[in-house]
């Protein structure tokens, strides 16, 4: 019977049989892993924080490709738009999750209202830096930052079916990603 490697960040820790069903085999890779007492809980927090930094390097990756230096490639616009502002909703839940709320949607004023008034003034202390640092200058400040970025998750994915013509502050979208980079850094327990 054919088998699958099982890794664990990179590192061949054993195999399980490939029954041809992938649920029941990723069931198996995870009982392999729990059975050899390498799994490791992590909070609900962690894990919007790690898909979070994950679209967000893949928005940073997008922006050095076709967009840097205010090139524009059109073909890379659409995904980092899509990339930031759902690495921007995830941040923000995982800020939520880290405070023990349990935030839904994607309007992202309606996830930073509820935040502790600690998170809240924080990230509205680091945000004027990471918006001259990232040269953002339609910044007034990070809800407002935020009520311009809000909706393009939603109105981006699905440009293809719309020819009406959308916006996007590039540089406000990364001072806001480093802004909420960096408060996630501080609140959200690092994963070992």
């Amino acid at each position: 019977m054919a088998t699958y490697e099982v890794k664990l960040n990179g590192v061949v820790v054993g195999t399980v049989p490939n029954t041809g069903d992938q649920v029941a085999d990723a069931a198996a890779s995870q009982q392999l892993i729990k059975d050899l007492g390498l799994h490791k809980e992590i909070s609900k927090a962690q894990r919007a924080l790690g898909q979070a930094r994950a679209f967000a390097g893949t928005a940073s990756q997008l922006y050095e490709r076709g967009l840097k230096m205010g090139a524009i490639v059109p073909t890379t616009l659409v995904p980092f738009v899509v990339n930031s502002a759902f690495a921007i909703e995830l941040y923000l839940k995982a800020l939520s999750e880290a405070h023990g709320l349990n935030t839904r949607g994607h309007v992202f004023v309606r996830l930073f209202d509820p935040l502790p008034t600690d998170t809240r003034d924080r990230l509205k202390a680091l945000a004027p830096q990471f918006a001259q640092q990232y040269k953002a200058k339609t910044f007034v400040n990070f809800r407002a930052a935020l009520t311009t970025l809000e909706g393009a998750f939603v109105a981006w994915r699905y440009l293809y079916e719309d020819d009406r013509p959308l916006t996007y502050d590039v540089p406000l979208a990364i001072a806001v990603l480093a802004t909420l980079h960096e408060r996630c850094r501080e609140v959200v327990p690092a994963m070992a």
